[in-house]
């Protein structure tokens, strides 16, 4: 006598915790069963929100943002291995992914229980620009610009210390000094965008300026303190 038992599916998802912004991400999924085998089975799986795919194995394929695999039949006590990539340019949730088959005329399925979630760190730049000369009395305008090439960068904040012996005169976004330190904010910086500043000194008198204390930081502990001073000769 042959009893049939009803196969018992299960569905894990693995991925990295964390990656580069624009690297290559692959998710693994394996499905597997204790029961009888299953027919006709098929697994899908959500393209993250801010994800772009890019390929998936064993003839998978995507469609407004599901991935989907044919997989034929599951033997019984035997399990199926698929994997997908895709690059991301922030931190992504890959929580959508199911599995079904049919045993007997019924439809047995499962949802993977698991979260996924893939961190994409900022990868702040700093730069700062100023002219190597100037006139005694004429307007010196220091430029700063912060760059991105990582995940999305929150709380960001971009200071710089007047140089010594300057006067200051005005900065972008109307900011005016505290204790000669100006501060920037902006909410959030994405992927690849820019946030540039200003502000405009002078000196009055034949002095070299030395401007060598400027940063910026964002949420998370992400910093870049200033790379090189910037040296201006007043003449």
């Amino acid at each position: 006598v042959v009893t049939a038992i009803a196969p018992q599916l299960r569905l894990t998802k693995t991925g990295p915790s964390t990656a580069g912004a624009g690297a290559e991400i692959t998710y693994t999924l394996t499905t597997s069963t204790t029961g009888d085998a299953l027919a006709s089975v098929a697994l899908t799986d959500t393209v993250p929100l801010a994800g772009t795919f890019i390929r998936a194995s064993d003839s998978g394929s995507e469609s407004g943002g599901i991935v989907s695999w044919d997989l034929g039949t599951l033997g019984s006590q035997s399990s199926l291995t698929c994997t997908f990539t895709i690059t991301a340019t922030r931190t992504i949730t890959n929580n959508d992914y199911h599995v079904s088959g049919d045993w007997r005329g019924q439809t047995i399925s499962v949802t993977g229980s698991a979260s996924v979630v893939t961190a994409i760190a900022p990868q702040l730049h700093l730069t700062k620009t100023a002219p190597p000369t100037a006139t005694a009395g004429a307007e010196i305008t220091y430029t700063l610009t912060v760059s991105n090439s990582g995940g999305l960068a929150t709380g960001v904040t971009l200071t710089d210390t007047l140089p010594i012996s300057a006067t200051f005169v005005h900065a972008s976004g109307g900011i005016i000094p505290a204790e000669r330190t100006l501060t920037w904010t902006t909410l959030s910086l994405p992927y690849q965008a820019l946030f540039t500043q200003t502000f405009v000194v002078t000196a009055t008198a034949p002095i070299t300026l030395y401007n060598r204390y400027y940063g910026v930081a964002a949420q998370g502990g992400y910093r870049v303190f200033a790379p090189l001073p910037i040296i201006t000769r007043v003449e």
